[in-house]
């Protein structure tokens, strides 16, 4: 069953809920609202700085006072929408006060609302300006909550407020830089004091149309406060003209749009990150479908790549790859176009059909497949580390071309060589055709010769495996000379000495090796011992004839005389 909206109301009175005392408290909520989170969450932002200019001039007259509408998404999930009003008198009429009552948004109805901005932004019918509490301190729970529908109008909002376009683009991207990081946004209009809130809703409802869904939740804001001041859960705020004090060092650092007074601070879109925002500003009818699509591509991935600007430029290529049935921004550059599909089905492939349909449409691109197998000749250990969860194997399957199937199969054999077992590897290496194991023999002998370090034995023998399921000894042995060391070597043999006994081809490339090679470690007497204490019966059999075999001739006749 759906929850229920709460709602919240807080000003100076007699005595509150949590306080029999006079003084500000709550002093009407619904029953739903737990005492923790009103104390925790919405007393905090229970407040109203009226506008400094006013204040000195003793003005008391509530129609020249914006109200304040603050907007914030705490970690436990829900939706809080609140309204501050300057009162100019509390209930001893001495002194003036201020009053807001706030909605709560439970956290299951929250993706309808910030999918539909004009829920948020045009409340102001909705919020209540006083309550006598003599009508109790229980508000009713609230199915829904009533707004308007009017439809922002860009170029109106933006010509009121003087705002040029290239500034409505920086802004966007200070908000969602805001959003994934720590930094905030403050912004002055030159509008009224009275309409200060009106035109900030409309710059915020304006800003949300561009914003994707995950940036949607998590955004906060206060259409008005009387100085910039940082708070947790807020990320833009809108203050009075004339109150920045720019020298001060908590404030510099942050994004300042000053439109009132004609100062932007120094932020600017990255021009390699802009497909993004000239997707968004050239058609803004067609950002809900974008946002539905990327939803559905981000499904599963990590919160920083669902926050991230990169994300949102790769998502665009393929959505409008999609949607126009469009090959250019693919054969602009295929590989890359490749990896930012991969990106997206490492995740929940089995929701994105799309996707799944897109990536296996352009792998039947034959230049493609050429471009990857260019690409495999110089990937790197560090490459193969990061492959580890990449598309499904079943996603593989359906690959038709064979030498981009075989792309796969070669990374995904790689990577679980490298980073787990042989035994796990064995099913990759078997779906191979010639040319890809071809592939992946050469690719693991390269990684292997640049490993600082000896690496797993078991990778040489696979490594110099051939089609017919045997080993290229006497390539694998050279591949050691060249590659490692003296003491690599004699552990290989040492740890090998087993199949002296039940390999013939082992026992003719090893015996060949320690009696000809000009870099045997036969010849090295500390080397000679090493190998003549293995503890096994065949292989001191096989050693021995070593022995008789790079014997003295002398000695060797001597022994056959005795």
């Amino acid at each position: 069953m759906t929850e229920k909206i709460h709602q919240h109301m807080y000003t100076r009175e007699r005595k509150g809920i949590f306080q029999d005392s006079a003084g500000y408290d709550t002093i009407a909520m619904s029953e739903g609202l737990e005492p923790f989170f009103v104390k925790k969450y919405l007393h905090p932002f229970c407040l109203y700085h009226g506008p400094k200019k006013l204040r000195e001039q003793g003005n008391r007259d509530s129609s020249c006072y914006p109200p304040a509408v603050t907007i914030f998404q705490p970690e436990t999930g829900e939706l809080v929408i609140g309204q501050a009003v300057f009162v100019p008198a509390d209930f001893t009429g001495a002194r003036s006060t201020y009053f807001m009552h706030s909605f709560v948004i439970p956290s299951d109805q929250k993706d309808h609302w910030v999918q539909q901005p004009e829920m948020l932004f045009q409340l102001k019918e909705s919020f209540q300006t006083s309550y006598d509490i003599s009508q109790g301190p229980v508000l009713p729970e609230l199915e829904l909550v009533s707004y308007k529908k009017a439809d922002i109008l860009e170029d109106i909002v933006l010509n009121r407020l003087g705002i040029k376009n290239a500034d409505l683009q920086q802004l966007l991207y200070a908000v969602m830089t805001s959003i994934s990081g720590k930094k905030k946004v403050f912004i002055t209009l030159n509008v009224p004091l009275q309409e200060y809130s009106r035109y900030a809703l409309m710059l915020l409802e304006l800003l949300f149309l561009y914003l994707p869904y995950a940036f949607r939740n998590m955004l906060g804001a206060i259409t008005f406060t009387s100085e910039p001041e940082t708070r947790n859960y807020i990320h833009v705020t809108f203050f009075e003209p004339g109150t920045l004090n720019i020298s001060d060092p908590s404030i510099k650092k942050q994004f300042i749009f000053d439109f009132a007074g004609g100062f932007i601070s120094s932020v600017s879109l990255p021009l390699e990150q802009k497909e993004f925002f000239d997707f968004a500003f050239e058609d803004l009818t067609r950002m809900d479908d974008f946002f539905k699509f990327s939803e559905m591509a981000l499904a599963g991935l990590p919160v920083e790549e669902k926050l991230s600007l990169e994300s949102y430029n790769q998502l665009t290529d393929l959505f409008l790859t999609l949607a126009n049935d469009d090959r250019d921004l693919f054969l602009k550059d295929k590989v890359a176009f490749l990896d930012k599909l991969i990106k997206f089905l490492k995740h929940r492939e089995e929701d994105k059909s799309p996707l799944v349909e897109l990536f296996l449409r352009v792998l039947e691109n034959g230049q493609l497949a050429v471009d990857l197998n260019l690409r495999m000749k110089n990937l790197k250990l560090e490459d193969l580390k990061c492959f580890r969860d990449n598309i499904s194997d079943e996603l593989v399957l359906k690959i038709k071309n064979e030498t981009a199937r075989d792309y796969f199969l070669v990374l995904k054999a790689l990577s679980k060589l490298i980073n787990s077992s042989g035994e796990s590897a064995s099913c990759y290496l078997k779906l191979l055709t010639s040319n890809g194991r071809h592939q992946l023999n050469g690719m693991l002998q390269r990684i292997l010769s640049e490993k600082s370090i000896s690496a797993p034995f078991r990778l040489l023998f696979i490594a110099f495996e051939t089609s017919n399921d045997e080993v290229d000894f006497p390539k694998l042995l050279n591949f050691i000379i060249n590659h490692y060391n003296e003491m690599t070597m004699c552990s290989f043999i040492k740890e090998s000495a087993n199949l002296a006994a039940v390999d013939l081809l082992f026992r003719s490339s090893l015996k060949s090796y320690l009696i000809h090679h000009p870099r045997s470690i036969w010849k090295n007497k500390t080397w000679r011992k090493e190998l003549q204490s293995v503890n096994d019966s065949l292989f001191k059999l096989f050693v021995k004839e070593i022995e008789k075999e790079t014997s003295n001739p002398l000695v060797r006749l001597l022994k056959g005389m005795s």
